[in-house]
């Protein structure tokens, strides 16, 4: 009876996928996910699963709901640390890629994506923990395996959750020196930089916000190396594609109070203005619209140099050949900006405006400037708040 239900795992396992058992008591939930995990003890029940996991299986189709991703989860992580710690191990590389398919569906709403990441991280680091180190990095490995494959449409973003729990993987080996955790780290930033600004396949903005875990502690040291670096080599193939990653980083960046990361790249030659200023004037207009937001992005985290720069560099490429995307974009920056009219922030913009913009605005199509023009009217009658005196002092 025991090797008829091996040999069913994998019907079992879409079973528990299935959104139908989301309302079954949990008592009954619980029962059923503990008996697959019990299943998962026996090596050929995990190689008859191996079919139903993964790009080709039918698990991911029937999952639907965030309980019935989370039912998935809890036998995966089980079969791949009882796998890993198996003497062969000869599928914890394919159920290794088939946890990692699970937890970058598009489907899955970001907050889920991340809780169910968390979950499986927890649930591993426990797992391999209780096992002997080798199975730690026996898994660890198998997680890498699946980040370091070429990405292709078939596994996008599976890179994030496969980095992810590999170094909760690493985190759980006991006999790990300082120097292994070092160079591990500085390993595993090189990957994600690559895979984040691949020239073959750039990253969503959906799989850099899912990258958090992974930038966590990162040091301006690291970012220049391991994030930067191949994204230079993008921008200078093919910068309109790096666009959508680069609006998330930055964003990312901002949120993590480390502007100043940005700094020296917003002039000189990996002048990140300039090549999202370039997109609005290319012929294919594909990636105008995350460059604008790109340009907005560097507004709000510099709203004193990021603003001169980004206004210029905009009139700057609308005097050579004005296009409506320049328009759009100095109209949103304008916008921006008098959200900090009568701020510290705010004192030069009015003489941007006089200076710099508005003759560019006024000696273009007037239609396609209508708009900006009137958002840069008001920033030039921007006044810069009095300076304050003492009490008694006209």
């Amino acid at each position: 009876m025991a090797e008829n239900r091996t040999e069913e795992v994998g019907e079992l396992l879409v079973a528990l996928a299935s959104s139908e058992l989301d309302n079954v008591s949990e008592d009954e939930i619980n029962t059923k996910v503990t008996d697959m995990i019990s299943l998962m003890g026996e090596s050929s029940a995990r190689a008859n699963l191996v079919g139903e996991v993964g790009s080709g299986g039918k698990v991911v189709q029937e999952c639907s709901s965030y309980s019935s991703y989370k039912r998935v989860v809890s036998v995966l992580t089980s079969a791949i640390a009882l796998e890993a710690g198996s003497e062969f191990a000869e599928h914890v590389d394919a159920l290794a890629a088939g946890l990692c398919f699970l937890l970058s569906q598009n489907s899955l709403a970001e907050e889920d994506t991340k809780n169910l990441s968390e979950e499986a991280k927890s649930n591993l680091s426990q797992l391999v923990a209780s096992e002997k180190d080798a199975s730690a990095a026996k898994t660890k490995d198998a997680f890498l395996s699946v980040a370091y494959k070429n990405v292709e449409e078939s596994n996008q973003g599976c890179f994030v959750p496969a980095l992810i729990l590999a170094t909760a993987c690493s985190q759980a080996q006991s006999d790990l020196t300082e120097d292994d955790a070092a160079n591990f780290r500085s390993d595993l930033l090189n990957l994600l930089g690559r895979r984040l600004f691949s020239t073959t396949m750039p990253s969503t903005a959906r799989e850099v916000r899912l990258c958090g875990p992974l930038l966590q502690g990162l040091t301006k040291e690291e970012f220049d190396s391991a994030i930067v670096r191949p994204l230079k080599f993008n921008l200078a193939s093919k910068p309109g594609a790096a666009m959508e990653a680069l609006v998330a980083l930055v964003q990312y960046l901002v949120q993590q109070g480390k502007n100043d990361y940005l700094r020296s790249y917003l002039a000189g030659p990996s002048n990140i203005v300039a090549s999202a200023t370039a997109q609005l004037t290319a012929s294919e207009s594909a990636y105008s619209a995350a460059a604008a937001e790109l340009l907005l992005a560097i507004v709000h985290a510099f709203p004193n140099e990021g603003a001169q720069l980004v206004s210029k560099s905009l009139v700057s490429a609308l005097q050579q050949n004005p296009t409506e995307p320049l328009y759009s974009s100095l109209q949103q920056v304008g916008t921006a900006m008098l959200q900090l009219k009568g701020t510290e922030h705010g004192d030069d913009y009015s003489s941007l405006a006089e200076n710099d913009v508005l003759p560019a605005l006024q000696q273009g199509n007037q239609q396609d400037a209508a708009a900006a023009l009137s958002v840069w009217a008001n920033l030039q009658q921007t006044v810069s708040p009095p300076p304050a005196t003492k009490p008694g002092v006209q």
